[in-house]
């Protein structure tokens, strides 16, 4: 397999053209966009850590106003909706006037068209190999974007951008995401077949792309509510794990990333030599994407059936396995306080106008206030 600097698609362009490229394109577009190629689920998943994160942070800091206003709720919740529903929904659910339509700035990262060439991965390790030709397989340039919004917005509107960060972040802790193994439609083979067509030939060929689509199991297990609010209470631990908000978005989700490689080398319980990352193989060489580890009838995450290690040692998963429920609620734990450390971030530096943030340059931006209609200028982060 070439390097994925080898593999542009303009490489095809002697042979398909220009307008073939663009009808492959919107021909993408017609298959991203209606169907779930995404990692949680938009209301099950997303919207219930985000409400939930927001209810505990509250809860945590009762002297902060930040997050109490409803309006202020809704515009998190919305951008975070946005990622996956587009930005025509985004803003049917905000119900905002034609004047707050045109002082939003930056929206274009909400188009569902820009996932075609914008993927939702994200391995900080691996950066280097995400690019193929026109097409960004991690977050790179979508979570730019967004922080590029929060810094050219006002106070409410920028809300919405650090909404779809925390989308961006919750993604991060579905393993698949994280390592990451691709999951979506199997079209993608349409927009290079060097690079793409192996990343879903393989899931073809035994059976786990029903209606060309493959579908990671942890993306559709809904968060247990009764566990997480039992176990994720404003006791004083989790509240000064928060932090004082100083922890940037990218160091946020680069912790995340790393919290859930640790989980997945963790031995999965009563199985001696089989750890939970045995479901997966990780990325090699210059490509950007594992695998499901599916050879020898091996089940996915969430089935029935014998897991193997590398080194021989074997577990056997049953239906409906308890274990497997474990394990999803320590990933949605760990988001829940991902998401509440960028809210607290987001006090500091949107809600409070105490700061811009760094672009890939290291400059940083001013966020304006709504309060006094000024940009404030910030410091260095340190």
């Amino acid at each position: 397999m070439k390097k994925p600097d080898d593999l542009s698609l303009t490489l095809y362009l002697p042979f398909v053209g220009t307008l073939r490229l663009l009808e492959m394109l919107i021909a993408a577009a017609a298959f991203m966009m209606p169907v779930p190629a995404y990692a949680y689920d938009v209301d099950t998943g997303h919207v219930f850590l985000t409400s939930f994160s927001l209810e505990l942070y509250n809860k945590c800091f009762p002297a902060s106003t930040a997050f109490r206003d409803p309006d202020a709720q809704k515009r998190l919740i919305q951008g975070n909706r946005g990622m996956d529903t587009g930005k025509g929904d985004m803003l049917r659910h905000l119900n905002l006037s034609a004047r707050e339509r045109a002082q939003l700035n930056g929206t274009s990262v909400f188009n569902l068209t820009k996932r075609i060439g914008n993927w939702h991965f994200y391995n900080p390790d691996r950066t280097d190999f995400s690019r193929v030709g026109l097409v960004e397989q991690s977050q790179k340039r979508l979570w730019q974007d967004l922080k590029d919004g929060i810094s050219s917005n006002g106070e409410k509107n920028a809300l919405l951008f650090l909404g779809g960060l925390m989308h961006l972040v919750e993604d991060v802790s579905v393993p698949a995401h994280a390592i990451p193994v691709y999951h979506g439609p199997t079209e993608i083979a349409a927009l290079g077949p060097e690079h793409f067509k192996p990343l879903v030939t393989y899931m073809r060929k035994a059976g786990k792309a029903p209606r060309g689509m493959i579908k990671d199991p942890i993306d559709w297990i809904s968060p247990d509510s009764k566990w997480l609010a039992e176990n994720l209470t404003p006791a004083a631990e989790l509240c000064s794990a928060v932090g004082s908000g100083a922890e940037t978005p990218d160091v946020i989700r680069d912790g995340l990333a790393h919290a859930i490689y640790a989980l997945l080398q963790v031995q999965i319980p009563g199985c001696n030599g089989v750890k939970w990352g045995d479901f997966w193989i990780l990325p090699a060489g210059q490509e950007y994407f594992g695998l499901y580890a599916i050879g020898n009838a091996q089940p996915m995450f969430g089935d029935q059936g014998v897991v193997r290690s590398q080194n021989g040692s074997i577990c056997e998963m049953r239906d409906h396995d308890k274990r497997y429920d474990d394990v999803v609620r320590e990933l949605h734990r760990a988001a829940i306080k991902a998401d509440m450390k960028m809210l607290r971030w987001g006090e500091g530096r949107i809600v409070s106008g105490a700061s811009g943030i760094n672009d890939e340059s290291g400059v940083i931006k001013p966020v304006k206030s709504i309060r006094s209609g000024t940009a404030h200028l910030s410091r260095r982060h340190q």
